[in-house]
């Protein structure tokens, strides 16, 4: 008894080991070239640029505003959808979907990853950038102010309406001129704020404010499509100042979420590409912009997001 006690007490674990070691062998399936294969390593979760390129398709968000990003007949066209379309192009995506979305929600809406891509007119701001990922430029543009023809409250600066407590202006929601009237003394009970250019000229014309600032592009393309003679530019205008003291130039671009780091870097590929080609000119003159507006093909969106510019 105590001989079979003392075998089984030393051979049990060699044999539980040589049991293991069989069927782990057993477990694992021969390489084509004999030998143990090895465990594949998990893919990572996929690219929001992998998605795009594995569909051949993007969505991208828009304003309804004419000339950056807006819907004729039943197709979305504008500045920046066609600089979007352009580069896509290059990589062999044709199939893309624009959906329109108020300015104001357009970065919620990005964040909250209802599309892909924001295409819109949308200005390089330090705030903006740090929520959201620029590509670099497509225009570098001026902002203007329509104003009822003759210019009866004499405004042709932001100061100057600061001055003049009586004096109203229809700002765009969520845009740069909010902050550059507030820097310019501008009280909030003057600034009335609209979704989009097309309800700020309608206020204008109704009289409801005594000016509407906007982009210079977009001011001219309303007044080309209302043709009314009671609205005019106000010439000349001072260029606004921001509240860091720079000149409010500004410079839009296409924009992205941070962390799609490799779909931003295919966009700005892209940019280089219409730049280098004389494309990125053509579409933009295609919707009225001046050769001027064409920003150094050298600009990127981190020297814009720095005021290094």
């Amino acid at each position: 008894m105590f001989f079979r006690s003392a075998f089984s007490h030393v051979k049990l674990p060699l044999v539980v080991a040589l049991t293991l070691i069989a069927t782990s062998c057993q477990s694992q399936p021969p390489s084509s070239s004999g030998s143990p294969a090895q465990s594949a390593t998990p893919a990572g979760p996929q690219t929001t640029w992998e998605r795009i390129q594995e569909e051949g398709s993007i969505t991208f968000a828009h304003g309804g505003e004419p000339p950056y990003g807006f819907e004729e007949a039943g197709e979305v066209t504008g500045s920046d959808p066609e600089t979007l379309k352009a580069i896509m192009a290059g990589y062999g995506i044709t199939n893309t979907e624009g959906l329109l979305v108020d300015f104001a929600g357009l970065i919620p809406g990005l964040l909250a990853e209802r599309f892909d891509v924001v295409a819109a007119g949308v200005g390089i701001t330090p705030e903006r950038c740090e929520q959201v990922a620029f590509a670099n430029p497509i225009a570098e543009v001026h902002t203007g102010l329509a104003v009822k023809a003759g210019n009866p409250k004499n405004l042709h600066s932001l100061e100057d309406i600061a001055s003049d407590p009586s004096a109203t202006v229809a700002a765009p929601e969520g845009a740069l001129q909010i902050a550059w009237l507030t820097a310019a003394g501008v009280a909030d009970e003057q600034v009335l704020k609209f979704p989009n250019a097309q309800t700020q000229m309608q206020a204008l014309q109704a009289d409801r404010v005594d000016a509407a600032i906007m982009f210079l592009p977009l001011i001219e393309e309303q007044m080309r499509v209302l043709n009314d003679p009671s609205i005019e530019l106000a010439d000349p205008f001072e260029t606004p100042t921001t509240a860091e003291g720079r000149p409010g130039i500004t410079f839009w671009a296409l924009v992205v979420r941070q962390d799609d780091t490799d779909l931003l870097d295919a966009l700005n590929e892209g940019m280089a590409e219409l730049h280098s080609s004389g494309a990125l000119l053509g579409i933009l003159e295609d919707w009225g912009y001046a050769e001027s507006a064409l920003p150094s093909p050298d600009l990127t969106a981190e020297q814009v997001c720095a005021g290094d510019f």
